[in-house]
């Protein structure tokens, strides 16, 4: 609420403060879900989440007449509302029992939180493709910024890709070096449980 005689400065101030406290409320309740789903917090930020919601809600910067500001609130407000539908299916992932987390299950696992982590040793399997792959990368002279996580979500797609077209049981990959290009080649594993 504009105060009587107060200067557009002091007005433009006093809603650049809310705005900047707004934004830090969002990142510390998204850090604070962060938590509760690494299982460090064990009660979901509920109550913290329904007061920035009504704030949000009710923030005389909806109506501001400065273009940025509003501007800039909007954008704050976007930003809640995508997290509040990512907290909203990670929490029902966790009603069904689809998502681990325990901390024990993140630890060395390369997933950051709130993402599930892999089923049994793929994961290894994966690390040690990815150090062969920049290896690779190393030897032939060219760069990669792909980041593990990234690579192991492309591994584990590419995998029940070919398990589905080809019916193999399990595959693994190789890593190439062919022409000065870095390849993957995926391969049936042999022994109990892979091949066909």
């Amino acid at each position: 609420m504009p105060i009587d005689g107060e200067s557009n400065e002091n007005k433009r101030q006093r809603e650049e403060a809310a705005l900047h406290d707004l934004s830090r409320r969002v990142e510390q309740l998204r850090i604070t879900y962060e938590r509760f789903f690494m299982g460090i917090d064990r009660v979901p930020p509920n109550p913290d989440r329904q007061k920035l919601e009504r704030d949000l809600r009710n923030s005389p910067l909806m109506r501001s007449r400065n273009t940025a500001l509003r501007f800039q609130f909007n954008n704050v407000r976007q930003r809640m509302l995508s997290y509040a539908r990512y907290w909203d299916r990670i929490m029902r992932l966790i009603e069904e029992g689809k998502f681990r987390r325990e901390r024990s299950s993140l630890a060395g696992s390369g997933a950051p939180a709130g993402v599930p982590v892999e089923e049994g040793g793929s994961g290894e399997r994966n690390r040690a493709l990815y150090e062969r792959w920049k290896s690779a990368h190393a030897k032939s002279g060219t760069e990669s910024k792909t980041s593990y996580e990234s690579f192991a979500a492309k591994i584990e797609a590419q995998r029940a890709r070919q398990k589905k077209a080809k019916g193999w049981k399990d595959i693994d990959f190789d890593v190439r070096l062919e022409d000065g290009k870095v390849r993957l080649v995926g391969k049936p594993i042999k022994g109990e449980g892979g091949g066909r």
